[in-house]
């Protein structure tokens, strides 16, 4: 009996279960997709063939948008469901029609047929992608009926560009349609689709007919089907997964698996990171992605941070745990943090970097090879081959600061030489050799290791040159001073490169040493307030002298309404737009606006205060258009300014609320 009974779940944790499973079905509004592998194979006419049966079972069935494309069989489903009429919008001489979300929420059907998932909505609508319109309508109780292709999927999405050619640029997260009730494949065979694209059946825009001429082949569709076989079977997986958990059956295909996918600045990143991704679905493994910042490299430039940001959001948004971190061997750390982890497999993409660069400073491949064995190491190849432009590269190293540091260091040991040459009848050859670590020392500080290397290489050919006899010539009678030029040598590279590490070193230091100070004295500035809008002033001014923005803080007035109680700066202006969104934000509990996917289109980022039980308040966080916002890292460090606001704020309004009782 104590056998069995260990197999069995435990009934207070079952009835919980169902319970929260429960409560959220009640909340939130039930997903279906109906998922194919191409345009034309029946999607949005099976969507309202399911809403013509809903209706006649008495459910309350509206068409949000449908795209019939003048299809006469299509055309007669949607006779007898209630349709919203569309928002028509110019957009440069084009009239776009658009998905009414406002009265859609008014209407509130029980179920609403809302087509193309991966759409992106035009200018000036609330969001950017319709996804988030049905998130919003999920999150007010209303089901949702919709359709999507295959290659728009994030996950997949590169693969379809290997299969068919064909770069996608709508795709739609893997979390939203992990938490899909249900997903339907709709499914006709590959001749029978290319029949209908003969007939006329499949809607074609003119503009992309030549590309949807080279997409309809045989072999493109075969595999692409196969894909949406492959992805719907790992759904139903999932479900099959959930369905264990509730009956209590155990000890079935366990998940021990970690995946780690090494994550560098670079566009070739973003495949081994969608491969990272669909390995862990197949494993059902926890994953992670990980940046390394090596202390031997300089900062990154704006172009490389904004694609490393963009990297790692896609990480996340794909469901990976990001992490970041500093050291002087990207390798070591890389098999640091998966020994900690326990990871299985590391996974690296392609460099692209040339072979004598690869020679010079090394490559992460070999060092990982060497160093993380008993852990898998996986490579995974560049799908396409990348441009290279010469003239670019020229132009960009020409102007890099490393250039102009170098160019500083051999200026410095051409003035130290013009130096020791007036005073040679003073010094003899130790103490010039010994003088000329100075030149060096200094070309290492101010552009790094390549600097001091090029400073220690002039310093031996000066030493020769002007000082050693035949003088103002490179060769050498006496021998035994070529011992003198190799330890100049030596010394110098050696002493250039602790001087290099030691300098960053200390950058890094100075870099968390300043955000911890920061984090501290507002903390402190926020304990020390006095009074509640004291401490709404002190938060919105330290907050604007940090991040160098302007920045405010509403809150609800007696009547609900959004107000200003606190605000620094004054070049931007928080109209009625604004205010708005800020209302989305507090009644929604997520962040709107500017470097976000909904409402992108403000000069502000609208972020809420969570308090214990709700949403306290609105920050609003801006600068001009013109100027860059914030990267990943400064949002990251935002937060948790946010997250010490929220709680001052909360447990102020707390102590107020005692004191009146």
């Amino acid at each position: 009996m104590a056998e069995i009974s260990s197999t069995r779940p435990d009934p207070d944790q079952l009835l919980a279960q169902i319970k929260e499973e429960e409560t959220l079905e009640k909340k939130r509004g039930y997903l279906k997709v109906f998922l194919g592998y191409a345009a034309g194979v029946g999607k949005t006419y099976r969507m309202l063939s399911e809403g013509q049966i809903l209706k006649s079972k008495g459910e309350d069935v509206l068409i949000g948008l449908v795209e019939t494309h003048g299809r006469a069989e299509t055309n007669a489903l949607t006779r007898g469901l209630e349709q919203i009429p569309r928002i028509v919008i110019q957009h440069h001489g084009v009239q776009l029609h658009e998905f009414d979300l406002d009265k859609a929420l008014q209407r509130k059907p029980s179920i609403i047929l809302l087509d193309e998932l991966a759409h992106t909505n035009a200018e000036g609508m609330r969001h950017t992608k319709r996804y988030h319109d049905i998130d919003e309508l999920l999150n007010q109780g209303i089901s949702v009926y919709t359709t999507l292709n295959i290659q728009h999927i994030e996950s997949v999405h590169d693969v379809v560009s290997q299969i068919a050619g064909i770069k996608v640029y709508e795709t739609v997260p893997d979390s939203l349609l992990d938490k899909a009730d249900k997903i339907e494949l709709v499914d006709i065979p590959p001749e029978e689709l290319l029949q209908r694209f003969k007939d006329g059946k499949v809607y074609v825009p003119e503009k992309a007919r030549t590309a949807i001429l080279k997409f309809f082949r045989k072999g493109n569709l075969l595999a692409l089907r196969e894909l949406a076989l492959r992805y719907t079977a790992r759904h139903v997986d999932t479900a099959m997964l959930s369905y264990k958990k509730l009956q209590g059956i155990r000890n079935t295909w366990v998940v021990g698996s970690r995946l780690i996918v090494c994550v560098s600045p670079s566009p070739l990143s973003e495949h081994p990171i969608r491969v990272a991704h669909r390995l862990a679905e197949d494993l059902r493994a926890q994953w992670y992605a990980i940046y390394v910042e090596s202390l031997r490299q300089g900062a990154l430039n704006k172009n490389l941070q904004l694609q490393l940001d963009k990297n790692l959001r896609l990480a996340q948004d794909l469901g990976a745990e990001v992490v970041r971190t500093t050291g002087t061997s990207p390798a070591d750390e890389i098999v640091a943090f998966a020994k900690t982890k326990n990871a299985t497999l590391i996974i690296v993409g392609y460099s692209g970097q040339p072979r004598i660069q690869r020679l010079l400073k090394g490559s992460l491949l070999n060092s990982l090879m060497e160093k993380c064995s008993p852990i898998q190491l996986l490579m995974v190849g560049n799908p396409q081959e990348m441009p290279k432009p010469v003239v670019e590269k020229i132009e960009k190293t020409i102007r890099h600061p490393q250039v102009k540091g170098t160019l500083i260091a051999v200026s410095t040991i051409a003035l130290s030489t013009l130096i020791m040459k007036l005073m040679h009848p003073y010094l003899n050859i130790t103490n010039i050799a010994l003088l000329y670590m100075v030149p060096i020392v200094v070309g290492s500080y101010l552009s790094g290791l390549s600097g001091g290397i090029v400073a220690s290489i002039c310093a031996v050919l000066c030493l020769n040159f002007f000082f050693i006899p035949p003088i103002y010539t490179f060769s050498v009678n006496d021998f035994r001073y070529l011992p003198t030029f190799f330890v100049l040598l030596f010394v110098g590279i050696s002493t250039s490169m602790l001087s290099d590490i030691v300098r960053k070193q200390n950058l890094a230091t100075r870099k968390r040493e300043k955000y911890l100070s920061l984090l501290y004295e507002f903390s402190r500035d926020l304990l020390y307030s006095i009074g509640f809008i004291e401490l709404l002033e002190r938060s919105t001014l330290d907050l604007a002298t940090l991040f160098n923005c302007e920045t405010a803080i509403l809150m609800p007035d007696s009547s609900e309404h959004l107000v200003i109680r606190a605000r620094a700066g004054d070049s931007l202006s928080l109209g009625d737009h604004e205010i708005g969104i800020a209302s989305w934000v507090l009644q929604n509990g997520k962040a709107a606006g500017r470097n976000t996917d909904t409402l992108s289109s403000s000069h502000f980022m609208f972020i809420p205060l969570l308090g214990k039980k709700c949403a306290l308040g609105v920050l609003a966080i801006g600068r001009p258009i013109s100027q860059p916002f914030l990267n990943m890292e400064e949002e990251f460090q935002l937060e948790s300014f946010i997250s010490i606001i929220a709680l001052a704020i909360d447990n102020a309004l707390q102590a107020s609320l005692s004191s009146t009782h």
